[in-house]
């Protein structure tokens, strides 16, 4: 007999996408499994844990595939969009996006 598994639910947040301005950190967050892998390795605090910070200098997709207790794995991908508009408001640094 042949036993079909599901593959492993995965929820990303923020999906499908994030604006942030130019040297900012975001914290992205994968659920739904137990091995967890981010690429690129690149502007990325740690690669195999499920809720890295990046700190892109170019807008860069991530994507993150992860393994579930039987081997199976899913994937899929966060865009993070970098803005380098910066006005300046009263001496502020601001940033459109």
């Amino acid at each position: 007999a042949l036993n079909v598994i599901p593959l492993p639910p995965l929820t990303l947040i923020p999906y499908p996408d994030t604006n942030i301005c130019l040297y900012d950190t975001v914290q992205l967050f994968a659920v739904g499994s137990i091995i967890y892998e981010w690429n690129p390795p690149i502007e990325i605090s740690n690669t195999n844990i499920q809720n890295p910070l990046v700190y892109p200098t170019t807008s860069r997709y991530y994507t993150i595939t992860t393994t579930d207790p039987y081997g199976c794995k899913n994937s899929d991908s966060i865009l993070v969009i970098i803005n380098y508009f910066f006005p300046n408001f009263e001496g502020e640094r601001s940033c459109l996006g």
